[in-house]
């Protein structure tokens, strides 16, 4: 069993997404070495931990589109300007629908 295949196990069981053939799995791999066991330990201590942390925010609803807005102002278009560069396109509109070529060449 792989180191990176140990991470996805691992991840999956502290998300509470894991099957139980995972669950199984890595028990028998946390129960053979105590090394990996005590990395498994720390990473369900940090995620108790932020999850802790979290719970105990209370961020304002436009808080992730004023701080993206403000990282990255160039590379994140509002809806209004991605409507406006949908509207100006020589794209077919999805009420349009795009003839086929196969279609073309039988009426030719």
């Amino acid at each position: 069993m792989g180191r990176e295949h140990l991470d996805i196990l691992m991840n999956r069981v502290i998300d509470g997404v894991a099957s139980p053939a995972d669950r199984e799995e890595l028990a028998r791999a946390l129960e053979a070495d105590p090394t990996l066991r005590a990395e498994f330990d720390e990473l369900k201590a940090a995620h108790s931990s932020t999850l802790l942390l979290f719970e105990r925010l209370s961020l304002p609803g436009e808080f992730t589109g004023r701080v993206m807005r403000r990282v990255q102002p160039d590379h994140v278009p509002t809806d209004a300007d991605l409507t406006a560069i949908i509207e100006s396109s020589d794209l077919p509109k999805v009420s349009e629908p795009t003839p086929s070529p196969a279609r073309n060449l039988l009426h030719s």
